[in-house]
């Protein structure tokens, strides 16, 4: 969770990274040594969307500003930028996790 995208060149539309958590609460992101600009996702137990930042810049500095979410989630999906607003994403919306344990 600490590393999210960092590093990483670019994910394709259809791709994202979602981070679990096992409670509802308040998570913060940051984009130290990130390589592209994100959309950030804070989804509810339930599957609704609580919260998004939109167009998040990577930052290369020592210390980088931490995005947290005002209403408590228990996941997030970090999307290419832009695609909040390409998919109609928005507070309120539902989105459907499917967790698959192997």
């Amino acid at each position: 969770k600490r590393l999210g995208l960092m590093n990483n060149k670019g994910i394709r539309d259809d791709q994202g990274m979602l981070f679990l958590y096992d409670k509802e609460d308040f998570y913060g992101i940051w984009m130290k040594n990130t390589i592209i600009p994100l959309d950030v996702i804070w989804i509810n137990g339930e599957g609704v969307v609580v919260f998004t930042a939109h167009d998040f810049q990577p930052c290369k500095e020592e210390f980088c500003p931490t995005i947290t979410n005002d209403v408590k989630a228990q996941y997030i999906l970090e999307v290419n930028a832009g695609l909040i607003n390409k998919k109609g994403i928005k507070l309120g919306s539902i989105v459907r996790i499917r967790l698959i344990n192997k």
